[in-house]
């Protein structure tokens, strides 16, 4: 774990989690630290929980998607649950939930993403 962002790591599954806020005036790391998980890390699949965000900007969402195309790169498996109905309207409004998978549960998204 780390001091500034939970993660857990089981069977090639990273579920990370980067906070209350993924905002533009949040001191947002968040990105760096999951690369870094990608490449020093054994990691087929990437799982960002929203589970305690509780804004997100499009600074935020930049940052999602710029996981997304790190974890393509590296051939990995990616994406998000846990999302509050606003957060799925903001990132339906910007197109990006046709290009991210998103499911309710790390349980479902972990079964969908292990096929």
């Amino acid at each position: 774990r780390c001091d500034m962002y939970g993660y857990e790591l089981e069977e090639g599954t990273c579920i990370a989690n980067p906070g209350g806020a993924l905002t533009l005036d949040s001191p947002s790391q968040f990105k760096s630290f999951v690369i870094g998980l990608l490449e020093n890390q054994p990691i087929e699949r990437l799982i960002v929980t929203f589970e305690e965000v509780n804004r997100i900007d499009s600074f935020g969402i930049g940052v999602i998607v710029g996981l997304l195309k790190a974890t393509r790169d590296k051939e990995k498996r990616f994406a998000v649950t846990n999302m509050s109905d606003v957060h799925r309207k903001l990132f339906a409004q910007t197109g990006v939930d046709k290009v991210i998978d998103i499911f309710d549960t790390n349980a479902e998204a972990i079964a969908s993403l292990s096929k």
